[in-house]
């Protein structure tokens, strides 16, 4: 199990019209991605993804898919949509006990190998629950400590490890943005302008699902997509093809 999800999704590189490809950046990129799902709000973020037709990633939990069908079939849903990229958040997103969750990295390694398995995911993009980690050919960066052996044996099996560059804060009792839509594009504009991102030019914003299992956090996701589309400063884009990450992605087709 240690090394077998990984070394497929690797081997996928060498079939045809799976190599990585590098698009022009004509514009600034925004990689918009969404932890912890499927859990309520999921079904929100999947409705707002396909109306505004925009390209996400979402970094999915198989705990908490199999908590209940309501959470399954917001995994359905996601499966489904062709602008979402399903990525690795691990089985138990470490039991929301992340220190004790790092210190045993092989064992934090099959976990995510285990989410891989189970949830069908087909490339080898991952996050690491609780860690603002990076692990891309010759490029690593990493917030805390926790979890970077973890990072390197999932990276050495070919695993390729986003972090974020900037975060949409929510509150942890009423599970509402605390920052608001115009806030964030603000923050977004800054970190472009000053080239504070790890790439220059391109921009990982974090959110999680149940940001936005109500209505009215429901629009101010619209909002804020919105109005960066007005902007006309920017495109949304996939992880699989962020800059010379040599994201190993089993191709699909994905609406324009």
């Amino acid at each position: 199990m240690r090394k077998s999800y990984f070394i497929i999704i690797f081997l996928l590189a060498f079939s045809p019209g799976a190599m990585y490809h590098n698009p022009v950046a004509e514009k600034g990129i925004i990689y918009l991605t969404f932890d912890d799902g499927p859990q309520q709000g999921s079904e929100n973020v999947n409705d707002v993804v396909l109306k505004e037709k925009i390209k996400v990633d979402v970094f999915l939990v198989g705990k908490y898919a199999l908590l209940s069908d309501a959470n399954m079939d917001n995994y359905e849903l996601y499966a489904e949509n062709p602008y979402v990229e399903r990525c690795n958040h691990s089985f138990t997103h470490g039991n929301m006990h992340y220190e004790l969750f790092y210190l045993n990295p092989l064992n934090a390694y099959d976990d995510f190998a285990l989410n891989g398995y189970m949830l069908q995911l087909n490339n080898t993009i991952c996050r690491l629950p609780g860690c603002n980690t990076w692990r891309l050919p010759q490029r690593s960066y990493s917030a805390t400590k926790p979890g970077n052996k973890t990072a390197n044996l999932l990276a050495a099996n070919g695993a390729r490890i986003f972090g974020w560059d900037l975060q949409w804060d929510y509150s942890p009792k009423t599970n509402t943005p605390l920052q608001t839509p115009d806030e964030m594009i603000a923050l977004v504009d800054s970190l472009m302008s000053y080239k504070r991102t790890f790439t220059p030019g391109h921009i990982v914003i974090s959110c999680n699902d149940q940001m936005f299992k109500h209505s009215a956090q429901k629009l101010q996701l619209f909002e804020f997509i919105g109005k960066l589309k007005a902007t006309g400063s920017y495109r949304f884009e996939h992880l699989s093809k962020y800059p010379n990450a040599g994201v190993i992605f089993e191709s699909r087709e994905v609406a324009d």
